[in-house]
């Protein structure tokens, strides 16, 4: 790998692009299933910054996978959501419409236990500095919902072909293509 992109330990002062090194050849790949893979070259520490920037924005603009932590300021819409169900609880003219109610707000409130936990606060902070263009921030955010639905991203290397796959294997022996 050309790059090793775990964040640094928690309240560690290292700083996560400091233990970047890219090497000759690292590419940044983004796929998910509704696009085709984009490859990026992070093959220095300026192209690397500047990839995983391009990276940040374009998944910002292209795919809006921010928007969970755009709307934290704002009151959520699954409590909303589970407020109304309560409400309509309450009121409800039979036994077996509230029960189906609160099944539905049990589903609601796992939800939102997943939603609201797993780094949340630390995640909006991340947010926050990578909308400045903090390449740091932007490293970290990106590391930490990488796995998520639109946001996978790796960084691989390229093999330069005219390099031996192993030491002492002549190039002349893979020069030759079978049945040639």
């Amino acid at each position: 790998m050309a790059c090793e992109m775990d964040p640094p330990p928690s309240g560690s002062s290292e700083k996560t692009d400091s233990r970047c090194l890219p090497e000759p050849g690292a590419v940044l790949l983004h796929e998910n299933k509704k696009s085709d893979p984009i490859l990026i070259d992070v093959s220095t520490r300026e192209k690397m910054e500047a990839g995983l920037k391009w990276l940040f924005w374009h998944l910002y603009n292209e795919w809006t996978v921010y928007t969970d932590l755009d709307r934290a300021d704002s009151r959520e819409p699954l409590e909303q959501e589970m407020a109304e169900l309560r409400d309509a609880i309450s009121r409800s003219p039979s036994k077996t419409v509230a029960v189906a109610l609160q099944t539905c707000l049990a589903n609601l409130q796992v939800q939102y236990n997943k939603a609201t936990g797993s780094g949340r606060q630390r995640k909006l902070r991340l947010y926050a500095k990578a909308k400045q263009n903090d390449v740091q921030a932007i490293a970290e955010l990106l590391h930490l919902r990488r796995n998520y639905e639109y946001e996978n991203w790796s960084i691989v290397s390229l093999v330069d072909p005219t390099i031996a796959p192993q030491e002492g294997v002549p190039l002349s022996t893979l020069e030759a293509v079978p049945g040639e």
